[in-house]
């Protein structure tokens, strides 16, 4: 049986590997996964969602501080939603 949680902050458990990914509003640095990775969390990709009703809508998401149950960002504007898509074991 293959575990999931298919929503918008979800993840999907394949043998030991697991994918996550969801949406947030940057109010805080922390992006917390939906479920903790058992033993290690490889790789986190995330970008900015584009905002029309800011002047500057060019801003970067970066990440930082990988761990097993989520990571750290840096964007410029506590406006902008991320999107992210994290992968471990």
């Amino acid at each position: 049986m293959i575990d999931t949680k298919l929503e918008d902050n979800g993840y999907i458990k394949l043998g030991q590997l697991i994918i996550q990914w969801g949406r947030k509003q940057i109010t805080t640095n922390t992006v917390t996964f939906p479920t903790p990775f058992p033993n290690k969390c490889f790789i986190v990709c995330a970008g900015q969602e584009y905002n029309t009703t800011l002047t500057d809508s060019y801003g970067h998401v970066y990440t930082g501080s990988i761990t097993r149950t989520g990571f750290k960002t840096l964007t410029f504007h506590t406006a902008y939603y991320i999107n992210w898509i994290a992968i471990g074991i």
